[in-house]
């Protein structure tokens, strides 16, 4: 049962776009965040610039003083500089590749100017040498045929295409380096090998974020592109829904192409399948129902875009 104090934002409208310049393909959008069954605050924050192609959304980091502020600071800083120098291209000069460069350029000042306050709040003897300033970041940016994603943290960004799921994201916690050490070994599936004590611990421990500096020769933000295909349906999440949620329900979720699992709950059992086609929305009310089903430790916030033909 949901905690008293546990208040929703309900998902909007999924917002149908034509393709924001130069991005070649239409696609629908939706969101929802909640504050989930535990917390008193939601420290997750989203943005979404449709005309832009761009999806953000960043968890404020557990521990620090101001979290929440930091996510929030986080995607409307990318949300404006990122929407602006799209408005400013011309269609033919706005390329994938300039797209990434710019992305993690500007993730990496956004980052420099959390480091530097959290460098001013820990020289404060008042700090107790806590930090101050802190938050993962995942976003998605549609340009031409590309799919470019920039990510820092522990939030993730999965793609289901064709029926199979992808996490596009590595875990930048201590759980992800020993699952990433493990398979460079050859050792299949390690994260199932340890136990549910120590994945908490390790998953706890962020190792990149924003607010911290990452190690030398690290840039802030891993940066990839993906070509996109007709059919896409991309999804970004904080740990409070990939936490609780597995994979092969997310996948299930996100491939159930009318919604009917989402559609029938909110209609008693009586909708019937196939009345109105994929809806984003209808997909993020599912996950985040199913997060708090599984107890809602945490914030729980999905973004998931799904690209038309």
């Amino acid at each position: 049962m949901r905690a008293p104090h546990a208040r929703t934002s309900p998902a909007k409208p999924a917002c149908q776009a034509l393709p924001p310049p130069p991005f070649k393909f239409p696609f629908s959008v939706g969101a929802r965040t909640d504050i989930g069954c535990v917390r008193h605050e939601n420290q997750d924050a989203f943005r979404i610039e449709p005309r832009a192609g761009l999806f953000l959304l960043s968890d404020g980091m557990g521990g620090a003083v101001k979290g929440g502020e930091t996510a929030a600071r986080t995607v409307e800083g990318a949300a404006t500089t990122l929407s602006t120098f799209h408005r400013k291209q011309a269609a033919s000069t706005l390329t994938p590749g300039r797209a990434a460069t710019v992305f993690q350029q500007t993730i990496a000042s956004i980052n420099a100017n959390f480091c530097a306050k959290n460098d001013a709040a820990l020289a404060d003897p008042a700090s107790s040498g806590r930090i101050h300033w802190g938050a993962t970041f995942t976003g998605l940016w549609l340009v031409r045929d590309t799919a470019i994603i920039a990510h820092v943290g522990d939030s993730r960004a999965y793609l289901l295409r064709d029926g199979v799921l992808t996490a596009l994201t590595d875990d930048h916690n201590e759980l992800g380096t020993y699952v990433r050490s493990q398979r460079a070994l050859g050792v299949g599936d390690p994260a199932s090998k340890v136990s549910e004590l120590l994945r908490h611990i390790l998953s706890s421990s962020l190792e990149r974020c924003i607010g911290c500096e990452p190690p030398p020769g690290v840039p802030t933000a891993d940066v990839r592109r993906i070509k996109v295909a007709a059919g896409d349906r991309f999804l970004l999440c904080s740990d409070g829904l990939h936490g609780l949620v597995p994979d092969d329900s997310i996948a299930a979720v996100l491939g159930d192409t009318e919604n009917t699992t989402g559609r029938n709950a909110a209609a008693g059992g009586d909708a019937a399948a196939g009345s109105g086609g994929f809806d984003p929305n209808i997909c993020c009310n599912v996950l985040t129902d199913l997060a708090l089903e599984a107890g809602g430790y945490d914030n729980i916030t999905a973004i998931v875009v799904a690209i038309g033909d």
